[in-house]
């Protein structure tokens, strides 16, 4: 896998990230969610609506 982040920068990042604490919910792979970000934040690339949240929203709007 290509990482947009380098293994160093990871090591710094890791213990920032939250953990699961009592019952909760475990977490997504953190570095997989950075990475994304980071490859966004890189390629420009637009975030996607989706047509039931944009469906919603115009439906709502018009009211």
């Amino acid at each position: 896998m290509r990482h947009e982040i380098s293994d160093e920068a990871w090591a710094v990042m890791e213990p920032l990230m939250p953990t699961v604490t009592g019952r909760s919910r475990p977490w997504t792979n953190h570095r997989l969610a950075v990475e994304g970000m980071a490859w966004k934040y890189r390629t420009g690339a637009p975030w996607r609506v989706s047509t039931a949240l944009e469906n919603w929203t115009v439906a709502a709007l018009e009211k």
